[in-house]
C-alpha cells in the first residue's frame, strides 16, 4: 500500500513513497529502497537502510531536501531518515510505548498524518487517530502541545493555506478545523458507512482518507472502502465521483476505471496520482467543473507498478 506520496525534494522528478515497511523513491520505472525493511519484515529498529524497521509508516514531511519526518503509526512515534546517509532516528515520542502526554518527552498513540504548518513554519500539526487530538510539534525543541481534542478518530490532513484552517478526514466523514476559533465543525458525512453522492446533506463514505486541492474551492478525497475518488464542489455543496467503485486495475475514462482501496493522493500541476494496495495510479488532464458536475477530462492509467 502506497499510504503517503510526495515529489521527491532529495530527487527532482521522482516519486517518494511510504509503502507501510519503508520509504521508497521512484521515476515510474525503477525504485530505490531508501530505508526501512526490504522483505515483509516489521518492528522498531533505527538504523542505516535496510538495517531500520517500522510498523507501518502511514505519512511523511520533508523538512529539507534531505530531511524526512514520518509517522510510526503502530510504533507510536515519529522517525526520522536522513537521505545522505538513510539513517532512520527517532525524532518525537517513546517508540513502541504509546500513550497521551504533551512536552519535550511527548507519548503519542497511534500517529497518524502529519503537515507542516502554514501559519507557522516553525512547527508540525499531527493527527492522532487514537485520542482523536490534533497536535503541534515545535520542529526545533520538539515540544509537543495539544491543539484540539474531538470525539472522532481523526485521519488525513490538508491545510487551507489563505485561512490555516484544517479539512480533516474522519471515518466516515469529512470535518474542518478553525485556526483562530479552536474549534471543529463537521462538513460532511456521518457516522454510518455507505456511498452517497450528490447534496452535502447527503454524503456517505467508507473510511476517507487522502485529500488534495483540485482548485481553491474543489477538495479530491479518497473513498478507501469504496474504491473511489470523490470531488467535492466547496461553493456548491455538492460531490461528485472518479472511478467505478468496482475494485480492480482496469485503466480507463473515469466513468469505468477501477482503484483497488486507494489511499493517498499528490497533485503535480495537471496529474493527479493515486496511491493504492498495489500500484500508484495517474489521472492526468485539465480540471473543470461543468453544470456543477466536477470531472477531470482524462483517463486513469498505471504511472508505476510495484505489487506493494
Amino acid at each position: 500500500m502506497a499510504y503517503d506520496i510526495a515529489e521527491d525534494e532529495f530527487i527532482p522528478g521522482n516519486l517518494l513513497f511510504a509503502d507501510s515497511r519503508s520509504l521508497k523513491t521512484t521515476d515510474g520505472t525503477t525504485t530505490s529502497h531508501i530505508a526501512g525493511a526490504i522483505s515483509k519484515s516489521y518492528g522498531y529498529i533505527d538504523g542505516v537502510g535496510a538495517n531500520a524497521r517500522f510498523f507501518l509508516i502511514i505519512s511523511m514531511i520533508q523538512l529539507s531536501i534531505s530531511y524526512v519526518i514520518v509517522a510510526d503509526y503502530h510504533n507510536h512515534c515519529l522517525r526520522s531518515v536522513d537521505r545522505t546517509t538513510n539513517l532512520t532516528s527517532t525524532y518525537s515520542g517513546n517508540c513502541t510505548n504509546r500513550g497521551d502526554r504533551d512536552g519535550v518527552d511527548a507519548l503519542f498513540t497511534r500517529p497518524r498524518s502529519i503537515i507542516l504548518d502554514l501559519m507557522n513554519s516553525q512547527q508540525l500539526i499531527i493527527s492522532e487517530y487514537h485520542s482523536g487530538s490534533l497536535k503541534t510539534v515545535n520542529i526545533v525543541r520538539k515540544h509537543v502541545s495539544t491543539m484540539y481534542r474531538s470525539s472522532y478518530s481523526l485521519r488525513n490532513l490538508l491545510q487551507d493555506p489563505s485561512t490555516g484552517n484544517i479539512y480533516v478526514a474522519f471515518e466516515q466523514g469529512l470535518g474542518l478545523y478553525d485556526y483562530q476559533g479552536n474549534t471543529f465543525s463537521i462538513i460532511t458525512g456521518s457516522r454510518t458507512t455507505g456511498f452517497e453522492d450528490g447534496e452535502f446533506s447527503q454524503l456517505r463514505f467508507f473510511y476517507p482518507q487522502g485529500l488534495v486541492f483540485l482548485s481553491r474551492s474543489t477538495l479530491l478525497v479518497v473513498d478507501h472502502f469504496n474504491d473511489r475518488l470523490r470531488v467535492l464542489d466547496l461553493t456548491t455543496n455538492t460531490s461528485s465521483s472518479i472511478c467505478s467503485g468496482v475494485r480492480g486495475h482496469s485503466d480507463g475514462d473515469l466513468s469505468s476505471c477501477q482503484l483497488d482501496r486507494p489511499w493517498s493522493l499528490l497533485k503535480v500541476n495537471d496529474t493527479v496520482y493515486v496511491g493504492q494496495s498495489r500500484d500508484i495510479r495517474s489521472i492526468q488532464g485539465k480540471y473543470s467543473a461543468a453544470q456543477h458536475v466536477a470531472k477531470y477530462y482524462s483517463e486513469c492509467a498505471i504511472f508505476f507498478y510495484h505489487g506493494l
